[in-house]
């Protein structure tokens, strides 16, 4: 009857220390999962400031502001040339339906 009773304090006491532990982990777990979430959020509103910022730095006038005050200017009419397209020389196909010269 002794050795029972000391197998079950053994066991109440195992079991007491599981609890306890397995309870501070889940707190430090909780921590963590509070902690990550919080960097989530602000990932999140920093990426929405960068879309924001990517938004407005392309935007045409913003772009001539930042070329103007980098130097450059639009060009004047004698710096500006037209190419003119040319078409494409027509394949020459022999007679079984190859592009020759291929």
């Amino acid at each position: 009857m002794i050795r029972l009773n000391i197998v079950l304090v053994l066991f109440v006491v195992g079991s007491a220390i599981a609890v306890v532990t397995m309870e501070n982990q889940s707190r430090r777990n909780f921590t963590e999962l509070k902690r990550e979430q919080e960097r989530m959020r602000q990932l999140e509103e920093e990426w929405r400031q960068l879309q924001l910022e990517q938004e407005i730095g392309a935007a045409p006038a913003q772009i001539e502001k930042k070329a103007r005050e980098a130097g450059l200017r639009p060009p004047t009419a004698a710096q500006t040339r037209i190419a003119r397209a040319v078409a494409p020389a027509p394949q020459v196909r022999d007679g079984d339906g190859a592009t020759a010269g291929r």
